[in-house]
């Protein structure tokens, strides 16, 4: 029905009214009129003159390209949800015909269906609509036609039976192949009629009734496939399906997909399915390219669709390769995670998953990574370096479920299996010594052994469920001398089970063995491998031997100037008092005073001493147990007739005669111990701490090795305890933090990871550093290089500053403004950062993973990724002149965008509105400078998002400003007095 809308006030349907609108509102969008629709499109069509869409200028199929990319989509929406009537949609044929042949030269009166076939231009007259029968079929459809469309019509109901509509139709087809020969064009108007029904489904606005003729379409691609005939008709309807997927409707798209993924699920190609090699290539090539469609429901369904076509024994499968392209480079994390559902599992797909994934800055995806390699990767993929990272990322996830999951795959728990023997498997399969550093520290030592202990707390609660007694009586048989000593995999499960599992049988069947054992041990001490002896060590502490003789016994049988002993000492010390260590701390001083020891065994005693002094906190040495000791040591130093000073400070007397000549030694074992022990000393006092300070300055800048690492430790320990009472202005201090400084850059690992560590503690409490964010950058550089090398000083690097970034930008120590000034200050080191990667012409794969991990390091801090993006900004327009260098740092800027939560959206002014309106400003200015250079336009879509995200927030702001601006202004009218006005005696005679 056509009617005037300015004549009519209103149309009236059954008993209701309709009243008339002059505009057009679909879900809160106004849509104006066609004509002004396709006014737009003119518009728009003659502002690309500008990138040389003239006649006779570009290539036609480029023309075309354009036109329907950027105009012709204007206009879409209209036609999909309105109905036309015919006459416009004929006059907008006519205009669009005139201003395509305009555009590319020809003349007016040139054929207009060859041109569109051409250049793959669709026809306006295409979206012409229809309820139940197509209007632009012909008036006098021939019976056949009638009878197909009438199938059709009838396939949108309900409870259509669709066995019913495909007999039809072969009935149909049928009766066509019987046939005259001049007859044969009847077969062709068969397949027109049903292709030209799927396009009104296609593009039809009702999705109930399109879905309903969908599910009917999938049927007849399945059904129709029992005779030469039949295969021609599936093989015509899906070249169509194939053509269409370049369509400009995004609505067509979506459903094009749809329509392949059902009927490839229902055809199951995984387990019997068959399709046509090339129809299958086709197949291919279309939904990689809908993986990248623009729109988020035609992306989905083309990858839903592509899931059936992967061939994971291919070894260069489009699909594939396609899917880890997303994986890796998809902003939007439900594609990526669709994408990580649907891709098939084969050795490439595993390296990145393996690799990559399962360390993914989402949380999301890190978690959907291991469900996946849970499910589908079988045992054999699974080595010991594999499992345990594994392990850490599940223990860091606190995901406790899934890790009895892993337990459960890895290791055979059924009833007829032996626990004790499949646990002893499990622990040879994860090769733990090869991953106990015991030159890494006692801290990392205790941390592994806690994440293992960990592990076989989930597994011996699976196993000790059904069978306990059996458990206990294998472990006994297990139970020997000699393997006690060799297998450091049994040591380990008998202490995790004692740990857990408090069984008094096994505690005294085990001290029945503690001192044979013990015996064996002692003279094997220096032959032993170190895990092992630190492990029956802590068993046998655990049992009711004397702790106190052990350490006695182990000093003197042992090799103590050893470092990979250092962790046994250390363990042992751990379980002593504070009154044991002193009195071992005196015995030793005695024995330094009254006796003359070799070489060797002086560097025993001082290794022994130091270790001590380092298992002692702070507390320790403040408490009452520390005075009575100076004063104990007075007296027994005065009864040995020794000339000491009563009013000195006993640990001055100590640190110089007993420290300071070891400086001077030739071994650099001795010195490293020495620096330790003024360390320690250090921190007892401050007169101590600034008496000796200058001796670890010089030590650092002219020694090399263990004693530069041991003088860089105890330099950021004095700073950390004495700062505030040294004064930052002290030229001591200027001299540490340059020489700190200066090991970031040294060779030396341990040396680099000292200083990084240093610089964290003292960053993270807050000390006053100078050239504060020069050191944050080469913090950060020194993050991306430890990438280089993969021995265990970089790992533990590594960890340390991920750590530390993390813990710096969401500090909960102090508030939300020192945290503010953080999160800005560690975004403006960006600038530093990229200079450096560029100026050694590194790859932009290094840039772009720099830029994701500030994306990742800046979530959640208030205008941190508005600073990153006006800096990156500034250093485009500084370096403008170089196009290598700018195509580089615009790689680096399309890798941020803004959120809300990246805004101070409740200050509403002041420094996020400055942030804001200046970014603005730079990529406006930014877009006009490079708009006519390729390399840039190939970011356009990205450059033209982050602007328009960054004016999103600048409207939100300008409104409110006007608001409150608007309230004053007339709060300021209501407070005017209301007086008469005026006039002074000069303006009353004019």
């Amino acid at each position: 029905m056509e009617f005037n809308p300015k004549k009519s006030v209103c149309l009236t349907m059954s008993s209701s009214k309709i009243i008339s609108l002059e505009k057009f509102v679909i879900n809160g969008v106004q849509l104006l009129n066609v004509d002004e629709k396709w006014k737009k499109v003119e518009r728009s069509f003659y502002s690309l003159y500008g990138l040389g869409c003239k006649p006779k200028f570009l290539n036609p199929y480029l023309i075309g390209f354009l036109f329907k990319q950027y105009c012709q989509s204007i206009f879409r929406h209209v036609l999909d949800n309105i109905l036309i009537p015919s006459s416009i949609l004929n006059e907008l044929e006519t205009r669009q015909n005139f201003l395509l042949k305009r555009i590319i030269g020809l003349k007016k009166f040139t054929h207009i269906s060859p041109l569109y076939e051409a250049l793959k231009i669709e026809s306006s007259k295409l979206y012409e609509t229809f309820s139940l029968k197509p209007r632009f079929f012909s008036s006098k459809m021939n019976p056949i036609q009638a009878k197909i469309v009438e199938i059709f019509n009838e396939s949108q109901e309900p409870c259509y039976d669709i066995d019913g509509g495909i007999q039809q139709l072969k009935q149909i087809l049928t009766k066509i192949s019987t046939s005259e020969p001049t007859e044969h064009d009847i077969l062709s108007n068969f397949i027109n009629t049903m292709i030209h029904c799927i396009e009104v489904v296609l593009s039809s606005s009702e999705t109930y009734r399109s879905h309903l003729v969908t599910e009917f379409l999938i049927q007849i691609l399945i059904q129709f496939s029992n005779n030469p005939t039949e295969i021609l008709i599936q093989n015509k309807i899906l070249l169509y399906l194939i053509s269409i997927n370049r369509a400009n409707s995004d609505t067509v798209r979506s459903r094009l997909f749809e329509i392949l993924k059902k009927y490839l699920d229902t055809l199951n190609l995984a387990s019997n399915g068959e399709l046509d090699e090339k129809i299958f290539s086709k197949f291919q090539q279309i939904c990689l390219e809908g993986t990248r469609d623009s729109n988020l429901s035609a992306q989905k369904n083309a990858i839903k669709a592509a899931f059936q076509l992967q061939v994971p024994s291919e070894k260069n499968c489009k699909i594939i390769n396609g899917f880890l392209s997303l994986l890796e480079h998809d902003s939007n994390t439900e594609i990526r995670l669709l994408v990580l559902n649907s891709i098939a599992i084969n050795n490439l797909t595993f390296n990145f998953i393996k690799n990559y994934l399962i360390y993914d800055s989402v949380e999301e995806m890190r978690q959907k990574a291991l469900e996946i390699i849970e499910k589908k990767v079988p045992n054999k993929f699974f080595d010991s370096n594999f499992k345990q990272k594994i392990i850490n990322c599940l223990i860091r996830n606190k995901d406790e479920e899934l890790l009895v999951k892993f337990i459960k795959k890895w290791v055979n728990l059924d009833a007829n299996s032996e626990a004790c023997l499949e646990i002893l498997k499990f622990l040879n399969d994860l090769e733990l010594e090869k991953i106990w550093f015991t030159d890494m520290g006692y801290d990392y030592l205790v941390y592994i052994e806690e994440k293992n202990f960990f592990v076989l707390k989930l597994l011996l609660n699976e196993i000790l469920q059904d069978g306990y007694d059996d458990f206990l009586s294998k472990l006994k048989d297990l139970i020997q001398v000699d393997k006690l000593l060799e297998n450091f995999n049994l040591v380990f499960m008998i202490r995790a089970f004692l740990k857990f599992h408090q069984d008094a049988f096994m505690i005294g069947f085990l001290t029945s063995y503690s001192k044979l054992v013990y015996k064996m041990i002692v003279p094997k001490i220096n032959k032993m491998n170190t895990l092992n002896l630190y492990n029956l060590i802590e068993l046998l502490c655990s049992l009711e031997l004397d702790k106190f003789k052990i350490l006695k016994d182990i000093i003197y049988f042992s090799n103590c100037t050893s470092s990979n002993f250092e962790c046994v000492y250390e363990s042992l010390l751990k379980k002593f008092d504070t009154k044991t260590k002193l009195n071992l701390i005196w015995n030793m001083y005695k024995d330094l005073f009254e006796k003359q020891f070799e070489k060797k065994e002086l560097k025993k005693i001082l290794s022994v001493l130091s270790l001590v002094l380092s298992t002692m906190t702070n507390d320790e040495y403040k408490n009452a147990n520390m005075l009575d000791l100076n004063l104990d040591l007075n007296d027994r130093l005065n009864d040995l007739d020794m000339n000491i000073d009563l009013n000195q400070n006993i640990i001055e007397y100590l640190v110089e005669n007993l420290i300071i000549k070891h400086f001077s030694n030739l071994d650099p074992k001795v010195r490293s111990l020495a620096a330790r022990a003024l360390g320690h000393a250090s921190l007892l006092s401050i007169d101590i701490a600034a008496n000796y300070f200058d001796i670890f300055n010089k030590m650092i800048y002219l020694d090399y090795s263990e004693p530069v690492s041991e003088a860089t430790k105890s330099l950021v320990n004095i700073i950390l305890s004495f700062s505030d009472k040294i004064g930052l202005s002290s030229e001591f201090l200027f001299i540490a933090f340059e020489r700190l400084e200066n090991q970031l850059d040294c060779t030396d690992s341990q040396c680099k990871y000292l200083a990084c560590e240093g610089f964290c503690k003292l960053l993270l409490n807050n000390i006053p550093i100078p050239n504060k964010p020069i050191i944050l950058s080469k913090l950060v550089l020194i993050y991306f290089r430890s990438d280089q090398d993969n021995d265990s000083t970089s790992l533990k690097l590594k960890a340390c500053l991920g750590e530390f970034f993390q813990q710096f930008k969401n500090d909960e120590l102090y508030n939300g403004y020192h945290n503010y000034q953080n999160s800005i200050l560690l975004s403006k080191t960006i600038k530093t950062v990229l200079r450096f990667l560029i100026k050694k012409n590194l790859p932009i794969s290094v840039l772009k993973q720099a830029c994701k991990f500030y994306y990742y390091l800046t979530s959640e801090c208030k205008n941190a990724r508005l600073v990153i993006i006006n800096i990156i900004l500034e250093e485009i327009f500084s370096i403008s002149a170089n196009y290598y260098l700018t195509q580089k740092l615009i790689e680096a800027l399309v890798e941020f965008n803004i959120h809300e939560r990246d805004i101070d959206l409740e200050k509403k002014c002041g420094t996020s509105v400055k942030y804001i309106n200046q970014a603005f400003d730079q990529l406006q200015k930014l877009f006009e400078r490079f708009k006519d250079e390729k390399w840039v336009m190939a970011r356009e879509n990205e450059v033209r998002n982050l602007i328009f995200t960054i004016r999103m927030f600048k409207n939100r702001f300008n409104i409110q400003t006007k608001r409150k601006s608007s309230e004053k202004n007339q709060a300021n009218k209501e407070n005017l007095p209301n007086k008469s006005l005026t006039l002074p005696k000069r303006f009353k005679n004019n």
